[in-house]
Parts: structure tokens; C-alpha cells; sequence
């Protein structure tokens, strides 16, 4: 009887080592492979939400009226008044890891997912004189993963400008009487309606540089006849109105 040829141990060992290698060097090309996607979608995952979230700041802060935080001081809560009354006002904070957006009186919804966490978020509102005020924002974001290798983190920084004055759709009401004030005299209002103007402590109708302490230009009408205009000449007040015949008369009054 022929007996059929067989392997020896060493080349049975030879082939059990080239093996072992040869799945260790694809097993560690897979590994590698694998990882360097998952650091991608990782990656991929941040820099999406997170310009999500600039591009809703932005989009609010360009929008606003008014950015409803102390000036030069940084808080974790960006108030913003909205000209409707349906988005007035926006709020946009953290809600534990996610960015949260509240318009008007509708529910408050994260706009940031589980996948990312939001962490170390502040806004400052800039004041620029003869300009619009800004937003400073910053903020960071980070892949939600226990494993360090997969973990992808970024900080982001940016400053948004309002680009539209302040407009109202209701009237504006103090809530305390005889205590607020409209601008001071180093920053006082130029106008009103573009008809009544100031200059210091002097006030123009018609006229926008008014010299003196009013100066109207254009006619001065008095509706009744028994109203007038009340000069002072130094001990007593006279008042000037006009008689039936169209002659100027005065009379002593009362000064105001």
C-alpha cells in the first residue's frame, strides 16, 4: 500500500506563523481603518452643530431690537427683544450639555444633540458708540464619547453685529412713573420723527441747529383766543394775545 504524503510539525508551525501574522497585520489595518472613520464622523459631527448654533446666534442677534444684557459683562444667558411680539423675547442658553433656543412664548427646545456637549458658553455685549451694538459669543464644543481616542473637541469665538435700529410694535410704557429718562446731554437724541431736533439743550421744530433755547421755523399757531405767549420782564410775567381787531394787547399773569 502507497502512503499519501504528509505535513511535517515544522512546516505546520511555518504555516501557523505566517497565518497568525498575516491576520494580525489585517486585523490591525481594519482597526486603524475603523478608527480614522469614526474620528471623522466624530469630527464631522462638531463642526456641524457647531456652526449650527453660530449661524442661529447670528441670525437672531442681526434680527434683534435690543441685546437685553449688561454692557462689557459676560453671562451665560443672551436675552435679545425681537420687533414681533410673536418672537419677542429670544433667549438662547444651556440646557445641562445642549444649546437651548426659546422664541417668544413658545416651548424652549435644545438645537444641539445628544452626540455633541456644549460646555464653557458666555456672551458679552459691546457697545459701539455711533454704531450698532454687538454680541461676543463664545463656546466649546465636544464629541459625546467615553473612548479618548474618538474624542474630537473645538472652542469657537465670534461677534455678531445688530443691523437694524430698534423698532416697537407696542408703546413704549416705564414701569415706574416720573423716573426714567430719554438720553442724557452727552448723548442726547438727535431727533424726532426727523421734525423736532436738539443741540445741546437747545430744541428745533423745523430747524436742525437750533441756536437758542427754541427755535421754531415756520408759523406758530394758537387754537384759542385767550391763549398767548407769557413773557417775563424781569419782576412780573405778561401775557401777549390779540384782540377781535387784530391788535397785539397785554395783560399781567401769573408766572408759570
Amino acid at each position: 500500500m502507497k502512503l499519501r504524503a504528509g505535513f511535517t510539525l515544522i512546516e505546520l508551525m511555518v504555516f501557523v506563523a505566517i497565518f497568525s501574522v498575516a491576520m494580525g497585520a489585517m486585523l490591525a489595518i481594519f482597526t486603524s481603518v475603523s478608527g480614522v472613520a469614526v474620528r471623522q464622523s466624530a469630527t464631522a459631527e462638531v463642526q456641524s452643530q457647531s456652526q449650527f448654533v453660530l449661524q442661529t446666534i447670528q441670525y437672531y442677534v442681526e434680527r434683534s431690537s435690543m441685546v437685553s444684557t449688561t454692557v462689557d459683562q459676560a453671562v451665560q444667558t443672551l436675552t435679545l427683544r425681537m420687533p414681533s411680539s410673536t418672537q419677542d423675547p429670544v433667549v438662547i442658553d444651556l440646557n445641562g450639555t445642549a444649546v437651548r433656543l426659546k422664541v417668544g412664548a413658545a416651548a424652549a427646545q435644545d438645537i444641539t444633540s445628544s452626540k455633541v456637549e456644549v460646555f464653557d458658553i458666555a456672551f458679552t455685549r459691546r457697545s459701539n458708540p455711533g454704531g450698532k451694538d454687538s454680541v461676543a459669543t463664545s463656546f466649546s464644543v465636544a464629541y459625546a464619547t467615553n473612548n479618548p481616542a474618538n474624542r474630537f473637541a473645538q472652542s469657537l469665538r465670534t461677534s455678531v453685529a445688530r443691523v437694524s435700529a430698534a423698532t416697537f410694535d407696542t408703546d413704549i410704557v416705564p414701569n415706574t412713573g416720573d423716573t426714567y429718562g430719554l438720553g442724557t446731554t452727552a448723548g442726547h437724541w438727535r431727533s424726532i420723527n426727523n421734525t423736532v431736533f436738539f443741540s445741546g439743550s437747545n430744541v428745533g421744530i423745523g430747524t436742525n441747529s437750533p441756536g437758542v433755547p427754541l427755535e421754531v421755523n415756520g408759523s406758530l399757531y394758537l387754537s384759542d383766543a385767550t391763549d398767548g405767549i407769557i413773557m417775563n420782564d424781569g419782576d412780573s410775567c405778561w401775557m401777549v394775545t390779540i384782540s377781535g381787531a387784530g391788535a397785539l394787547q397785554t395783560a399781567t399773569t401769573t408766572c408759570p
